[in-house]
């Protein structure tokens, strides 16, 4: 029996699918993981959320609570900030639950050191030329030199990837829902055995 804390890592480059992929699995098996809402000081985007997609901060309040060690984890991109409290990842644990992150290849390897024994599953499209409409598609006011940052760090993040990921699983556009029943299979072990892949 697994005494670490669980904790699943879904990871992929922009347009890989992690985030929606992500709210699928809660709104289909939500009784065995919840979404950890992070920390960012860059402004709400017109479909987003507060409190769901992400906790929005201004800049001043982000880094209070940084010199306070009220983050496990931070990150700058692009200029702006992201982090990860401890006190928006505990109540899942007691609610018997898994928390699960959608995040940046980047922050993969800073997760998975501090919560040892978690489940990374690697997203990646079927082809990379699908990329670009997909990011063009979640960021319709993106420039051309915009979509082009994010293809050529989708290259590097792959590499990335593979390094971290205990499983990579293909994304192919339209084919969501055959992606989420592999992945909950691997979860469902994991919550049952932990990580005795």
């Amino acid at each position: 029996m697994h005494t670490y804390k669980p904790f699943i890592i879904v990871s992929g480059p922009s347009g890989s699918g992690k985030t929606t992929t992500v709210d699928i699995i809660i709104e289909e098996y939500g009784g065995y993981v919840d979404r950890i809402v992070t920390c960012t000081t860059r402004d709400q985007r017109p479909h987003e959320i507060a409190a769901k997609d992400y906790h929005y901060l201004t800049r001043e309040e982000f880094l209070a609570i940084k010199s306070d060690n009220g983050f496990v984890e931070t990150s700058e991109r692009k200029g702006n900030l992201y982090g990860t409290r401890m006190r928006d990842i505990e109540p899942i644990w007691d609610a018997g639950k898994i928390p699960i992150a959608a995040i940046d290849q980047v922050g993969v390897a800073c997760y998975r050191a501090l919560f040892p024994g978690s489940l990374s599953l690697g997203l990646m499209p079927a082809r990379m030329d699908e990329l670009a409409p997909r990011i063009q598609e979640l960021r319709p006011g993106g420039t051309a030199k915009d979509t082009a940052e994010r293809l050529a760090l989708a290259g590097e993040e792959f590499l990335l990837l593979c390094e971290n990921a205990d499983f990579i699983i293909a994304a192919p556009t339209g084919k969501v829902p055959s992606m989420v029943k592999r992945m909950m299979m691997l979860i469902k072990h994991y919550k049952t055995y932990g990580k005795t892949f």
